[in-house]
């Protein structure tokens, strides 16, 4: 995954992030990339950027940039 890439926000078992679960956004930056097991993300969502990282493995591609 890379900046600019669509993706769906897919996690119907972390309760934290349910109500954005099936959305689609924009990934806008990694956060520490090389920093922990999983990648996370800064996604935007309606023009507007999420205030917490999801991890990669909660976020399925649509598109990439």
């Amino acid at each position: 995954m890379k900046v600019g890439d669509l993706v769906k926000v897919a996690c119907s078992m972390d309760s934290s992030l349910r109500p954005l679960n099936g959305k689609v956004g924009v990934l806008v930056r990694q956060w520490e990339p090389g920093r922990t097991f999983w990648s996370k993300w800064f996604v935007a969502f309606g023009g507007e950027i999420h205030p917490y990282t999801i991890n990669e493995d909660r976020l399925d591609l649509i598109n990439e940039a």
